[in-house]
């Protein structure tokens, strides 16, 4: 479930556990992997991992502050939709979080 994915994504800011290393083996938009062509305005603020299969689209990462300092986690499941709409919508509602996230 989405909220499973958020409480896992919450460890991987436990200094010193494996949980944290998680973040190194995900995904940054603009580099290599599943995010090289998405989410360039969010460049070194989210690390993510994508998943789909037969009609499900997910997106489940961490959004940085802009000082850095916190980290919001995320999980966004799309089920039914044709996955490049599904994505489209999925970046969409990272970069809202993300304006979001810098107003607090």
């Amino acid at each position: 479930t989405p909220r499973a994915l958020v409480d896992m994504l919450a460890r991987t800011r436990r200094q010193g556990t494996s949980a944290n290393e998680l973040l190194t083996a995900m995904a940054g938009p603009g580099g290599e992997g599943t995010l090289h062509h998405r989410l360039y305005t969010a460049k070194g603020r989210v690390k993510a991992k994508t998943g789909t299969i037969g009609g499900v689209s997910t997106l489940s990462g961490v959004i940085a502050t802009e000082d850095g300092e916190r980290m919001v986690g995320f999980s966004i499941l799309v089920n039914g939709a044709k996955a490049d709409p599904s994505r489209d919508l999925q970046d969409d509602i990272v970069m809202a979080v993300l304006h979001h996230v810098d107003r607090l």
